[in-house]
This record gives C-alpha cells, sequence and structure tokens, in this order.
C-alpha cells in the first residue's frame, strides 16, 4: 500500500513538472505568442497586432504605415484607368485606412503628367482634387498650410470645403496632406496625397497620423 501511495506520488510530481515545462516553452516566444503568453492562443496573423506596420508596395506607391487593431489598411489596385479619369478624381493607386465602418483616411498618388479639367479650389460631389504635387495646392490655402515632417517626407496640411449635393446640399471641412516624397516609388508620381473623407478626422488628428504612422519602406 505504501509502495502505491509513493508511485501515485511520484505520478503526480512528473505530470506536475511537465505542465510547468510546457508552460514554460509556450511563454517563452515561438509559436506561444511572445513573452508573457502563458497558455493564450497565438495570434492567427500579425493585423491584431498593436501598432503592426503594414505595407502598400506598388509601382507608383510604396509606404509602410501603423496600423492599431481597430484599423484596418486596404489596398487595391487601379484597373489600368483612363488618362482623364486619372486626372479628375480617380487616383493612379489608392489606399484606405478604416477604423470600425469609418473610411478615416485615404492614401492616393497621381501621375504629374496628367492635366485636370477641373479647379482644385471648389471639390465635391466625389471629387476631393487632384493634387500631383505641393503647386496644386490653391494659393489661398498653400499659404496657411501647416508643414509637418514625416518618415517619407515633408506635408502641406490643410483644410478643404467640400460639398455633396443630390436633393439638397452638405458641406463638410476636410483636411488633407500633400506629401513631398524624398524616395518617391515612381518619380513621376512625386506626391502622396493623405485625405480624411467629410472631415472624419480633424485637421491636428490628420495631421498627428501622418507624422507618427508613416516609415519609409523596406524599414
Amino acid at each position: 500500500m505504501a509502495a502505491s501511495r509513493r508511485r501515485a506520488g511520484l505520478g503526480a510530481a512528473a505530470a506536475a513538472l511537465a505542465v510547468v515545462a510546457l508552460a514554460g516553452c509556450w511563454g517563452t516566444g515561438g509559436d506561444g505568442g511572445g513573452e508573457g503568453g502563458g497558455g493564450q492562443d497565438p495570434e492567427p496573423d500579425g493585423s491584431a497586432t498593436p501598432n503592426a506596420y503594414q505595407a502598400v508596395d506598388t509601382p507608383q506607391m510604396a509606404f509602410r504605415f501603423k496600423v492599431t487593431p481597430a484599423e484596418r489598411l486596404s489596398f487595391t489596385p487601379a484597373p489600368s484607368p483612363s488618362a482623364a479619369r486619372q486626372c479628375n478624381g480617380g487616383a493612379d493607386q489608392s489606399a484606405t485606412l478604416e477604423r470600425g465602418k469609418d473610411r478615416i483616411a485615404s492614401f492616393q498618388v497621381f501621375a504629374k503628367s496628367c492635366e485636370p479639367t477641373r479647379d482644385n479650389d471648389k471639390p465635391g460631389n466625389g471629387y476631393h482634387g487632384v493634387y500631383r504635387s505641393p503647386e496644386d495646392i490653391p494659393a489661398d490655402l498653400r499659404g496657411s498650410a501647416e508643414r509637418v515632417p514625416t518618415a517619407i517626407g515633408s506635408a502641406l496640411v490643410f483644410d478643404q470645403r467640400y460639398y455633396e449635393c443630390t436633393n439638397s446640399c452638405r458641406t463638410w471641412t476636410e483636411p488633407v496632406a500633400v506629401i513631398d516624397l524624398t524616395h518617391p516609388a515612381d518619380a513621376s508620381h512625386p506626391a502622396l496625397v493623405v485625405i480624411s473623407p467629410q472631415g472624419r478626422l480633424g485637421h491636428a488628428e490628420l495631421a498627428a497620423l501622418i507624422k507618427d504612422r508613416f516609415a519609409a519602406p523596406g524599414r
């Protein structure tokens, strides 16, 4: 009987040691989710990692951007739009930052060779302006724009009035940032435009977003 109790005690001790060893392996990295992971399941992918960088990398537009768990950065390659569309509201390439169900920012590049047929001083009804470079900012807005440093180039941030009219009209103040890229992916697309559609972000919020969140490609 005593021998049986000793064998049972040894078996319980061995099992306890095995659990401790397994927990130690799980919590030290690898597939266990990093230090302090304990017995938690690993994340299915990097999208849920707090403040993880996501990359946009195309021949015309390339950058890395820090995204929070509540946000999603999506990118759809442009289907080779016509030159007329590119110069009148349809960017060569664009990406979208969503927070919950709201599209809080769009990222766009335009070819400097395009010739817009609309002015940027009256954006509205789906047209948010075509900014091939900071020179395309209307003179009165460019003169009062805030200069903001970013990891990919110097930006001018300004507010534009944007309207939408159907049976009635509504107007918003949209913050816009035109970033003069230090190292553009393509020299024919020298600027990156960041807009918060319908002013879902304020001027200060957009300025902080571009100042704190960008990283150069490959960093």
